[in-house]
């Protein structure tokens, strides 16, 4: 159905809450429809993505995530600083970047600029 489909997912933050168990579950979600992800993690994100036989990167790497990004199909940003990362990555590859928003903070003016690179923006 989605043949060939893959997604580089972007995530930046430290720990491992529930923004990181929600980007597992929609991974082995996607998995199971046949469609791939690479996820570029730090930390515990990353220990566990391994683990489960998920592509990963290390989201620190701007090499590493450059290549990834030209391999993708779409980019998605799973946090701010992701969001900020995936924007630089689009400007770059031209792929669509999907921002999921899980929080109500109220945001910066420089975000505003960041919405407008995006595609879509899910909000959780």
């Amino acid at each position: 159905m989605y043949l060939n489909m893959k997604i580089l997912h972007l995530n930046t933050q430290k720990g491992f809450r529930g923004g990181e168990q929600q980007l597992i579950y929609l991974a082995q979600g996607l998995r199971e429809l046949g469609i791939d992800s690479i996820i570029a993690a730090k930390d515990e994100l990353y220990k566990k993505a391994n683990a489960m036989g998920f592509e990963t990167i290390d989201s620190s790497n701007l090499k590493q995530l450059l290549g990834a990004a030209k391999q993708c199909d779409i980019l998605h940003a799973h946090a701010s600083k992701a969001h900020t990362l995936g924007v630089f990555l689009k400007l770059l590859t031209k792929k669509p970047l999907v921002y999921t928003r899980r929080v109500d903070y109220k945001q910066k003016k420089i975000s505003k600029l960041k919405y407008l690179l995006t595609d879509k923006v899910v909000c959780v």
